[in-house]
């Protein structure tokens, strides 16, 4: 759980070249380090924070951005992955992360996860076709949270399209994996 005193996800935007460079650079490094076997594991630093007993989430107080790309990553993974690996690891495995600096981003968590996406065209990138939603608010092209979202969401899809259904299917199963 991302709590209200934590700032917007920035980690999408990519407002400046360095920015986009670190981007990129972060979500190849991701990708790379769960495609590949021969490469050592991605080392994310310390994430830390405590535990609500009532809810029993984990709120951190460092590692907020990194988490909420590894959400996203899962998120595009299952998304890009085939109907037989969707049934074998079902979206709900990451219901329970709830981003709550603003009720908008908590709803646009929500939904992505709790809706189906309609189906529009083959082309479209995830970002676009989460956008044309009919749950998806106008207001929230103005939240910066679900905007640097959905330029991850793309990043990730546009790293990923050089992997097919299977290999996509296969990297699901390692970010399931213990």
């Amino acid at each position: 759980e991302i709590p209200a005193i934590q700032r917007d996800y920035v980690q999408g935007r990519g407002f400046t070249i360095e920015e986009q460079d670190k981007r990129e650079a972060f979500v190849t490094k991701l990708i790379n380090a769960i495609t590949n076997d021969n490469i050592k594991p991605c080392h994310l630093e310390f994430i830390y924070g405590t535990v609500n007993n009532n809810s029993h989430s984990f709120i951190p107080l460092d590692g907020q951005q990194r988490l909420t790309t590894l959400f996203i990553l899962h998120w595009v993974v299952w998304n890009l992955s085939t109907d037989d690996a969707k049934k074998k690891y079902p979206i709900d495995m990451i219901s329970g992360f709830r981003y709550v600096t603003r009720l908008s981003s908590l709803s646009f968590c929500k939904n992505i996860i709790a809706k189906d996406l309609l189906p529009l065209k083959v082309e479209d990138k995830l970002g676009n076709i989460v956008m044309q939603q009919p749950w998806f608010s106008d207001d929230w092209h103005y939240d910066p949270t679900i905007m640097a979202m959905i330029s991850m969401i793309n990043l990730m899809e546009e790293k990923l399209k050089f992997y097919n259904k299977e290999q996509i299917s296969d990297i699901l199963a390692k970010l399931c994996s213990k």
